[in-house]
């Protein structure tokens, strides 16, 4: 095989064979699905019982892919009808610090997609609101047009740690509120804040916020909560 066909050949090859393993790609997350991630990346974060999507190789859906194109979130439609047939997430979260990385219009492909998939009693946790203002708020205002509820917030740490999310469900949250073996005690209910922020560049806590204490953040939360882990 003379040079110019060998590179040919060499280059097709390559490009079938990373096609191969990104169709082969079944991430680090394991069924049973009950939870579904919008970002992440590193491989013991997750698993069991967490179906990821994102562009990193540890993802069930999305490796090598861009999420800011249309079709990134038609595909991931396709792909979650295959994949959980009747069934629905009982949990939607997005990964500590994507929110970031999710503009407002991918932001409302991602909601269109997703809820779709989330029960009726479901939850969706999403950051903030925040002491003090940030790029959260645009977020929050873009759920509500979807018809959700606020069950309640949590807190991580202090008020300083800024680790607060809004718990979201097209209903009740009868996941939450209703299961007895979730101990309730330090997830405030309803829409309290924990705090305002002062324009003189202070936060005023809210001393009726309650934070947990025995979770570290929000993957711990839901793995020892809900998934029992």
């Amino acid at each position: 095989m003379n040079t110019f066909f060998q590179q040919k050949y060499n280059k097709y090859k390559n490009k079938y064979l990373i096609l191969k393993k990104l169709l082969n790609q079944k991430g680090s997350g394991r069924p049973p699905y009950r939870v579904l991630v919008i970002g992440g990346g590193t491989p013991e974060l997750y698993g069991q019982g967490f179906f990821e999507v994102g562009d990193h190789p540890t993802s069930n859906f999305g490796v090598g892919q861009d999420w800011t194109h249309q079709q990134f979130w038609t595909d991931l439609e396709t792909n979650l009808k295959t994949t959980l047939g009747d069934l629905k997430f009982e949990i939607i979260i997005i990964d500590k610090g994507s929110t970031s990385w999710l503009p407002e219009e991918n932001f409302d492909l991602f909601l269109r997609t997703s809820m779709k998939f989330l029960a009726p009693e479901g939850i969706f946790l999403l950051e903030g609101p925040f002491a003090y203002k940030d790029n959260t708020d645009e977020k929050h205002e873009i759920i509500r047009k979807y018809g959700v509820n606020i069950i309640g917030r949590i807190g991580f740490g202090k008020v300083i740690d800024n680790d607060i999310y809004t718990i979201y469900s097209p209903n009740r949250g009868g996941l939450l509120m209703d299961r007895r073996d979730i101990n309730k005690s330090d997830i405030n209910i309803g829409d309290i804040t924990p705090g305002t922020w002062n324009p003189v560049g202070f936060i005023n806590p809210n001393p009726a916020f309650k934070y947990i204490m025995e979770e570290k953040n929000q993957i711990d939360f839901i793995k020892k909560r809900f998934l029992h882990t």
